[in-house]
């Protein structure tokens, strides 16, 4: 058996000692080979010592501590010995490389003291491609892919981005320079690209797409061959697939060249399922931001917009909820995607005139100027849909844009402005609607977007004014019905109070008929309001609340105390009480104002 030969200064490690000073001396080994240059002559008289180190009483030890200064030692004796390897029988390389991918686990946790002599580790291994003995395995698969889910376990927030440059470094090689990529491997990528680890891990997500982009002209041949399997199965394409096909296509749209075509195919199956999930990640692909698809692809994109026409109702929904994408980000689309929007805004599913309207106003949220006339005039024609879901989007809609624009804007452009001018007029016109729900919904937006309560006393009674000297004469009508009915309801809820405190014989007759006005008034039962009889803190903040004999700021408070009792058991309730009949109005924030109370 050859001596053992140690670094200058370096101690025996073959002595029965104590752990500490094994310790000790693992350290000063670590330091002299850290300090070696690489081509230091006769190299190969440290293998004795590299055998000894990865002997049972080293690589089995019970200190954590011994185990990272051991593969460090290694680690700089391969650095030192390259381009020659100092093991060469198989069982013992393997071995060591689970032994480096066990002590790489080190680097999850940043907070640990040895976190530095953990990144030296992976910096030295990267650096000399240790890993790449690994060709010369015959099961090498296993041991690549144990470190690159090994890797993507590691990174993290700390020092990110230079830990992300060093593992691609050291896994890049592992698939560029090998002559067989497993499936295996590729499936653990392919996993971190897509949820639920894309969401989970992001840093994982990241370091995977960067080397998909640093060995796609290695890995390219492999994803094809992936895919072309996948669609040739003869079972339908799943969302997953799906899902990385689109993610694919954005991290190297030439891996995908081969796959995106396939796709017009898929959008014309007669499965309804595979034909709704492949609209939905043509119409992702297409509506993306950056993407260049619709002038590169005009088959595929032809194939996309006949499904706005689908006979499925899913399939309508996938195209239309990217819309608001296409108006946004890619005009070219503009007139075909409003020509097809105007069959969409008439459809027979709910649902999906639900989804075009929230759609639209998503888009104008961002850039009003995308918003057409065609696309306007369709707008006024859901304020008036026969399903009031789809007529409380719309109205909600235009005046959460006419706030936006008009009254929320420093500089309100004409242009807008008169886009705009409608918005007053006919979200009154819905106070004539028969159903209670539209009501309530016009005076909620009255005075949230139309004339805000938040604002402040002297911004909020010039917009008033304004406000009532624009709208037309039957707008006007509705806004002076609004008014009264508001006085109403605080008139019957202080008969109300008023009956309560009396101490008449005829008291739960007179109470039991109040009841009813004010529920039949509110579509609620009357049992709604049967716990004020006997609660006077609430007796009191009602009257408090009513009678307008009290400043705002003062008010404020008082108004959230009683929402706050009330809602207790019936907060939908309360809210829609307080609203109708206070002298303020609560938005279930801790925020109240003055609301107008013309007598």
């Amino acid at each position: 058996m050859e001596s053992i030969v140690y670094p200058p200064g370096v101690r025996d490690l073959s002595e029965d000692i104590s752990t500490d000073d094994l310790v000790r001396r693992l350290k000063e080994c670590a330091q002299a080979f850290q300090s070696m240059a690489q081509d230091e002559e006769n190299a190969h008289r440290y293998e004795p010592l590299a055998h000894l180190l990865i002997s049972e009483r080293f690589l089995e030890h019970k200190s954590r501590d011994v185990h990272l200064l051991v593969a460090c030692c290694i680690a700089d004796i391969f650095r030192v010995s390259a381009p020659d390897a100092p093991y060469k029988d198989e069982k013992q390389i393997k071995m060591l490389l689970e032994f480096f991918i066990d002590q790489l686990e080190g680097l999850r946790n940043p907070d640990n003291p040895a976190f530095k002599r953990y990144f030296y580790l992976l910096e030295n291994l990267s650096v000399v491609k240790t890993f790449n003995i690994c060709f010369d395995l015959e099961d090498c698969q296993i041991t690549v892919c144990r470190l690159f889910k090994q890797m993507f376990k590691i990174i993290n927030d700390h020092q990110f981005l230079k830990l992300q440059r060093i593992i691609v470094d050291l896994l890049c090689p592992l698939i560029n320079e090998a002559d067989v990529i497993p499936a295996g491997l590729i499936n653990i990528i392919f996993n971190h690209i897509i949820d639920p680890k894309k969401t989970d891990n992001k840093n994982a997500c990241i370091l995977a797409q960067e080397i998909l982009r640093k060995t796609s002209s290695s890995i390219g041949t492999y994803v094809q061959a992936y895919f072309t399997n996948e669609f040739y199965l003869g079972k339908p394409v799943s969302k997953r697939l799906c899902d990385l096909i689109y993610e694919l296509h954005f991290i190297n749209c030439g891996m995908m060249a081969f796959v995106i075509p396939q796709l017009e195919g898929k959008l014309k199956s007669s499965d309804e399922e595979e034909r709704e999930i492949v609209t939905e990640v043509v119409a992702r692909m297409f509506s993306d931001k950056k993407s260049n698809m619709i002038e590169e692809n005009k088959s595929l994109w032809t194939s996309f917009l006949a499904r706005f026409n689908d006979i499925s109702a899913k399939v309508r929904l996938c195209c239309v909820q990217y819309v608001n994408n296409f108006l946004l980000y890619h005009p070219e689309s503009e007139t075909e995607v409003t020509e097809l929007l105007r069959q969409r805004y008439h459809d027979t599913d709910e649902d999906v005139r639900l989804k075009v309207t929230s759609t639209i106003f998503s888009a104008a949220k961002e850039n009003i100027k995308c918003i057409n006339d065609t696309i306007l005039f369709h707008m006024k024609e859901r304020m008036l849909d026969t399903k009031f879901r789809i007529r409380k989007e719309s109205l909600l809609g235009v005046a959460k844009l006419y706030k936006q624009y008009v009254l929320d804007s420093e500089y309100v452009d004409p242009a807008t402005e008169k886009l705009l001018s409608f918005v007053k007029d006919k979200v009154l016109y819905n106070y004539y609607q028969s159903t209670l729900e539209d009501k309530f919904l016009v005076e909620r937006i009255l005075h949230t977007c139309l004339v805000p309560y938040q604002t402040c006393m002297e911004k909020r009674m010039k917009l008033l004014y304004q406000f009532y000297c624009t709208i037309d004469d039957r707008a006007a009508r509705a806004f002076k019905e609004i008014l009264r009915n508001q006085k109403h309801m605080r008139s019957l809820t202080i008969g109300l109070l008023e009956i309560i405190q009396q101490k008449r014989s005829e008291k739960k007759k007179l109470l039991e008929a109040k009841i009813k006005t004010i529920a039949r008034s509110k579509q609620v039962s009357e049992n709604a309001t049967l716990s004020l009889n006997d609660r006077r803190q609430i007796k009191r903040l009602f009257l408090l609340v009513l009678l307008l004999r009290v400043p705002c700021h003062f008010l404020m408070p008082k108004l959230v105390e009683l929402c706050q009792t009330l809602a207790k058991d019936r907060p939908a309730l309360s809210k829609l009480k307080m609203e109708r009949t206070a002298a303020t109005i609560y938005s279930g924030s801790k925020k109240c104002s003055y609301t107008y109370d013309f007598q």
